[in-house]
Formats: structure tokens, sequence, C-alpha cells
């Protein structure tokens, strides 16, 4: 995410192996992908992973999702208004957290399935519906809900196949040597078959420089394979949705295999501690924005980029080193489980209905 916003790179002629100047397009998009889907995967934990309770557990772990969703919601409103770049997506993972909800039950392989489909079939629907919206009215597509869910840079209803990928991992056995072979080899099959689809198809359908937007600042795709094809940040078309979705698999299946030695775990701490202070570390890049940079012009200095990832890493490995979750993902917690509690009246009620 501190990549996305703040390495500099080079977006001209797409990403490429010999030409670290646009390694960072690799990022672009990808990391709110990867933050989605392990998103999803909480949720799954949350529920209780591979064996979810039941009657009043089942209800509390909801509430629990739910209370989530109001914090992370809240704290997005407040950090778009004192920053108004880079844009908050903790909005767009609260939307998506109430939204997948009713299919948090589903079975992993039918949520597999369901996501695939719907990462063909989304894209150019969301695309169709997002210029109905703004054909109807500039007004009514800044509305806060329909940009959530439709207009905004990361649309919660684009992103749905997202959770159900995140969910149904959490449903099965991530410690199994097997499974993270498997989440290995199904991430980087995806996004090697995602990038040579949108390589095919960029070169049938022209330069990758081909106007993407409007003079509105609208998306205007002049063919319909563009929909399909382009892989850039924020267009959120199918390829770009399943590279992002193999790349973040594959992150998570390296990192799993990784953990299984004991030496290379420990040589991981600091990334680990990074990571379970993710939605600290995520406001933190908000303040360390709002403290030195220019909001103006927002020109990033030299060298920022490398001084934050640092910085932040250090600082969630002191602080994991002494308490055990991140001052966000306490708070976070506890707030959820306060909105999770049932009267002790209430429980006997909901028992004696069940």
């Amino acid at each position: 995410m501190f990549a996305q916003h703040f390495y500099s790179f080079s977006a001209v002629g797409g990403a490429k192996l010999l030409s670290p100047s646009t390694w960072g397009l690799l990022v672009n998009n990808n990391s709110t992908i990867l933050f989605a889907l392990l998103a999803g995967t909480s949720k799954a934990l949350i529920d209780g992973g591979m064996s979810p309770g039941s009657g009043i557990a089942a209800l509390q772990s909801r509430l629990n999702i739910l209370g989530r969703a109001v914090v992370l919601f809240t704290v997005s409103g407040v950090l778009i208004f004192l920053v108004s770049t880079p844009g908050s997506v903790l909005g767009f993972i609260a939307a998506g957290f109430v939204i997948s909800l009713p299919f948090l039950r589903v079975r992993s392989t039918r949520l597999f399935i369901a996501a695939g489909v719907l990462i063909l079939v989304l894209p150019p629907l969301v695309h169709i519906l997002r210029e109905l919206v703004f054909s109807y009215s500039m007004d009514v597509s800044s509305d806060s809900s329909i940009s959530l869910l439709i207009t905004g840079l990361c649309p919660a209803v684009i992103f749905l196949p997202v959770y159900f990928i995140g969910i149904g991992l959490g449903r099965i056995d991530l410690r199994d040597f097997t499974n993270q072979i498997r989440i290995l080899a199904v991430g980087i099959v995806t996004a090697t078959v995602a990038f040579l689809t949108s390589w095919i198809l960029t070169e049938q359908a022209g330069s990758m420089q081909a106007s993407v937007f409007s003079t509105e600042g609208r998306f205007a795709f002049p063919d319909w394979r563009m929909e399909y094809s382009l892989v850039m940040s924020h267009v959120n078309g199918v390829t770009q949705m399943a590279v992002g979705v193999g790349l973040a698999m594959s992150v998570i299946g390296v990192c799993l295999l990784l953990t299984r030695n004991g030496a290379i775990n420990a040589i991981l701490l600091p990334f680990r501690s990074l990571g379970m202070c993710a939605f600290t570390a995520y406001i933190a890049q908000f303040a360390a924005v709002l403290l030195l940079i220019d909001q103006e012009d927002y020109e990033v200095p030299a060298g920022f980029f490398w001084w934050l990832t640092l910085t932040t890493m250090l600082g969630t490995t002191l602080w994991m080193s002494i308490f055990r979750r991140g001052p966000f993902e306490d708070f976070l917690a506890r707030f959820a489980n306060m909105f999770a509690r049932v009267p002790s009246d209430r429980t006997h009620e909901l028992r004696e209905a069940a």
C-alpha cells in the first residue's frame, strides 16, 4: 500500500522485468485487492474459521463484523476529511464487509466458483451501471452510498468476488502444506493467464495509451475489449481483478510456506509485526502525509517511501514485542466485541427461540 501511494515509478509501456522504474506497477491496485482478500479471510476466521459456531455464537460473530464495519467506515470518513490524497479504501472495505455478510456460511467450493464467474461478469456490468449513473446525474454519482458500491475507485460490488475468495480461504486449513501449495499454484496460474490475456487483447485493441478517460474524467473505453484487457490502477476490469487476485493468492501462499521454517519466520518478524498492525500502519501513512507533504501540490519528497516503510516497520516491531495487538487493532476488537455483546436475558430468550 505504501508503494502504491508513494513509490515513484514509470507507467509508460507497462511493467517490464528489466526496468526497475516500472516495478511499482505490480502493486498498483493489487495491494487494495490483497487488503480486501485478507479482510474476507479475517471475516471467516472471526466466524470460527473451519468450525463456525451456530445459534448465539453465529449471531455474535455477525454483529462483531458489523461493528468493525462501523468503525472502519467512520475512520475512513475522518481520514478523507483530513487528507484528500491518497484516498482511503477503508470505507470500501467496510462496505464489502456488509454486502458479503449474507454469504459468510456458503461452502468454500461454491464461493470459489461464484468468484470466478463474478470476476468475468461484474466489471463490465458495473461499468454499464456507472455510465448510466453518470448520464443521469453527476450529483447522484457522487452520493457516498453509490460511490462506495458502484462509482468509486474501489467499488464494493466489483470487489465482491475478492471477498468470496477470502472467505473461502478462511474456511480451509491454512496450516496444511498441501493447501498452501494449492493457494500458491492457483495464484501463479491465475495471474499468468490474466497477464497473457491482457497482453493479447491489448495488442488487438491498440496501444495501452489509448484514451481511457473522457474529458469529463469518466471512464470512456474505446472498445469493449479494453474493459477486459486493461491492467491499470483502479480501472477494475476483468484482467485487472484477475491479476490482482492471482498476485494476492501468490503472496499469501508464499508467506504461509515461509512461516513453516522457524529460522525464516524469525527473519520475517518485522514484516509479520507490520501485518499484525496493518490498520494502524494504514492510518499512520495519512498522519505522515498530513504532517510532511504539502496538500496543495502533493509533491512526495524523494525517499519518502523508504523512510515511511522502514520507520513503520521498526515502530510496529517494537510495539508487537510488548503488546499482543496494534493500537487501532485493539480498539477495533474491543469495539466489535462490545457491539456484539448480547444481554444475558436476551441470550436466554434467543436460545429458547432456537
